[in-house]
């Protein structure tokens, strides 16, 4: 009998691997014969996603918890060959130390400890992977039990221990990891990280201090000098995204390119930037690393949510797009935002007149949960009020030599139907709808305006 072609067998695996359960249908091809185990093998470790429980919830053990990496790691032991087919590799919810149990105290209570031990399963897994360069995405967040209002409980956050930075930051150097998230992290320096990756393009953190050199600084100098010594070229980054909560580690970067670091050249090619909350310090950051980008940022995103740290803003706490001549996209985003009809949708006139007749802007997006009723007295605005920000923009928009690339505005208006229903029925909602829309008129008139209203 003819065997089948191997060209055949990978069509097979590879039309397999697009279906609703890839994993379990490529398990059962490799049971078919061993011809499908390459190929299919170079599909199940291309996506590695690593889940965490969450050490504060777990029940005090004797003995460590079982680690989610560590089947990983006893399989690339085996077959450390099988590393190479890792491009994407997420890891969810991780923290180093656990609860231990030490029996009941005289009480008869349960007597915890907690077990504060740098991991081993971690590092070992990560050194494994740096030995091949087929790393394109990295993925890393810590354990999400954080309040939303506490914009300073992070800085109390645990650094990693130094045996995971210093593993993390050598795999990410020997391979081409091209987009790095960190989130709920603390103690990865993203100087470093930018240095030592040349093919970074899209950079992510939320909820992730900079590493604090006060409380380690030796450690973080070790890094440096055995880690520095690949000596190659800084990442160009393209696309950046930050929030409130990461404004110290974005500033330790601008810091280091604003003193002629090789992190200037990094930041000085960026093509996106999104930023999330409200705080001074993020917008300043803001208006900084547009700065370092005058003649390359296309796209800016502000998105604010009721989960960040909102404040009133002051007239000068506002993104400054002055320098930003290459803008060709805005994007607001405002979703499930109380305060956006109050605070926030009333700055972007302010935003917009920085750019006024010196600008490529060719695209506007607005997003915003529209209120039925204030979310309390302080956000309570009347109708008047709130088709002020509205109008205000149109006036702007509509003007074709402030703005001679303009094809698109986009405001889409998410509702809930039942706080509006509380109302009276459908007759507030479509006064609202009808009176947003005679506000925005005008962009209609020049033919760009995309009015949208979905319900949540």
């Amino acid at each position: 009998m003819t065997p089948i072609p191997l060209e055949i067998i990978d069509l097979i695996t590879d039309m397999v691997y697009q279906s609703t359960n890839p994993i379990v249908t490529l398990k059962a091809c490799a049971t078919v014969s061993k011809r499908f185990y390459p190929r299919a093998q170079k599909h199940l470790f291309t996506f590695i996603t690593l889940c965490f429980e969450n050490a504060s919830t777990l029940p005090a053990t004797p003995f460590p918890p079982h680690h989610a990496a560590q089947p990983l790691l006893d399989a690339l032991l085996l077959r450390p060959e099988l590393a190479r087919h890792i491009k994407h590799l997420n890891i969810i919810g991780f923290s180093e130390g656990y609860w231990i149990s030490q029996g009941l105290d005289d009480d008869d209570m349960e007597d915890e400890d907690f077990c504060d031990v740098p991991d081993t399963v971690l590092p070992h897994l990560f050194e494994i992977i740096g030995k091949y360069a087929n790393l394109q995405s990295f993925f890393f967040s810590g354990p999400s039990d954080i309040s939303d209002d506490a914009i300073q409980s992070h800085y109390d956050r645990k650094p990693a221990s130094y045996e995971l930075r210093c593993s993390l930051l050598r795999m990410l150097a020997r391979t081409r990891v091209s987009h790095v998230s960190l989130s709920s992290v603390s103690g990865i320096p993203l100087t470093t990280i930018v240095i030592l990756c040349p093919e970074l393009k899209r950079l992510q953190v939320e909820w992730t201090s900079g590493y604090d050199i006060g409380k380690d600084g030796s450690e973080e100098g070790e890094d440096d000098t055995e880690l520095l010594s690949f000596e190659k070229d800084p990442g160009r980054l393209e696309a950046l995204s930050v929030d409130e909560r990461s404004v110290l580690c974005v500033r330790k970067l601008l810091g280091q390119a604003a003193n002629g670091g090789t992190s200037a050249s990094a930041l000085s090619h960026l093509r996106e930037l999104t930023v999330k909350g409200t705080t001074s310090s993020l917008l300043s950051i803001a208006s900084d690393l547009i700065s370092h980008a005058v003649e390359t940022l296309e796209s800016l995103t502000w998105e604010v949510k009721n989960s960040f740290v909102i404040v009133d803003l002051m007239s000068n706490d506002q993104i400054n797009l002055a320098s930003a001549a290459a803008l060709r996209t805005l994007r607001f985003a405002f979703p499930e935002c109380h305060s956006a009809e109050s605070a926030f949708l009333p700055q972007l006139t302010d935003i917009l007149s920085s750019l006024h007749g010196r600008n490529n802007l060719e695209a506007v997006v607005i997003n915003y949960t529209a209120q039925a009723m204030p979310a309390s007295p302080f956000h309570a605005s009347s109708d008047r009020e709130q088709n002020t920000w509205a109008s205000s923009v149109c006036y702007r928009l509509a003007c074709r030599t402030s703005f001679p690339h303009l094809r698109t505005v986009t405001v889409v208006v998410e509702y809930h139907e039942e706080e509006w229903s509380v109302l009276g029925g459908d007759a507030p909602l479509g006064s609202a709808m009808l009176a947003l829309a005679i506000q925005l008129n005008g962009l209609r008139e020049r033919g760009v305006l995309k009015l949208e209203w979905v319900p949540v």
